[in-house]
């Protein structure tokens, strides 16, 4: 399913998959960012009082057990994750239209508000 079908979903969810090989550090405070390295998730979206409550994102390991997180709905969008980013590596880079439909759910919706995102690496 592409992204752009999610857009008239009322609950959505952000799944975050890493491609295998890629080398990311966990981090309280990570980024999503777009090709050009301009954020789309955290400083500005995420409110200081849902990021202490839950944290900004969650990990998982796998797909299993991400599915089993309380912050993923039954039919998450799914969204892959080019490469880890930043000096200490903690963004995550998308490509250009992940990066697009992301920043169209997100005027769409308050899911990223509520910090409904769920990293598997």
């Amino acid at each position: 399913m592409k992204l752009t079908e999610f857009l008239t979903s009322p609950w959505l969810t952000i799944r975050v998959q890493l491609a295998l090989g890629i080398f990311f550090v966990i981090a309280a405070l990570p980024k999503i960012v777009d090709p050009q390295g301009q954020e789309i998730y955290v400083g500005q979206v995420v409110t200081r009082t849902n990021a202490v409550e839950q944290g900004v994102a969650g990990y998982a390991k796998d797909v299993n057990a991400a599915a089993n997180n309380f912050r993923v709905t039954d039919n998450p969008a799914v969204i892959r994750g080019l490469r880890a980013s930043g000096a200490a590596r903690t963004d995550i880079m998308l490509g250009q239209a992940d990066a697009q439909a992301l920043r169209e759910l997100s005027r769409k919706g308050d899911f990223l508000q509520y910090c409904r995102v769920i990293i598997v690496y």
